[in-house]
């Protein structure tokens, strides 16, 4: 049986996620929404990502040659408010192939508000972590204004290093 390298499929999470969520121009985007749900499906080459979710969880597969060989789990919430901010905290981690769990940086400062990405296992081939804004509110007290719990893994059997 053929394999594909692991970091092959880090890189089309990386061109799915900006060609879709972005709206970057690579590879074949198409974009379905029902009801509460989004659904974002690029094809490049033997790949196939899937990225569905709705306000308060969704998942990502990977297909190569019609296997599913990698998914991300999350769930939790971003407020209206938030959204901006983790769109500014993920993209510059995408554009530069930085791979912390598949989510942003560790830590970004903008103005009052705070991206942080606390990542518990880091191999793409099995992670987990979670990701926050929080904001300073009354009082410069911190206020989460949105967070994700993350996790995901490859299928082994159809990876190699």
């Amino acid at each position: 049986m053929d394999k594909i390298k692991i970091n092959e499929v880090v890189e089309v999470y990386f061109k799915a996620m900006l060609a879709g969520y972005f709206g970057e121009k690579s590879g074949e985007v198409t974009i379905e929404k029902i009801n509460n749900k989004k659904t974002l499906t690029y094809k490049d080459g033997n790949f196939i990502v899937v990225d569905s979710y709705t306000d308060n969880f969704g998942t990502t597969e990977i297909s190569w040659r019609g296997n599913t060989v990698w998914m991300m789990f999350y769930y939790g919430h971003y407020s209206t408010e938030a959204i901006p901010h983790l769109i500014a905290a993920l993209k510059p981690q995408l554009e530069n192939k930085i791979w912390l769990g598949g989510r942003g940086p560790k830590l970004v400062e903008m103005g009052k508000y705070f991206y942080e990405n606390i990542v518990e296992a880091n191999d793409p081939m099995e992670f987990r972590g979670m990701e926050s804004i929080t904001s300073l509110g009354l009082d410069d007290k911190p206020v989460v204004i949105g967070y994700h719990r993350y996790c995901g893994k490859a299928v082994e059997e159809f990876m190699e290093r």
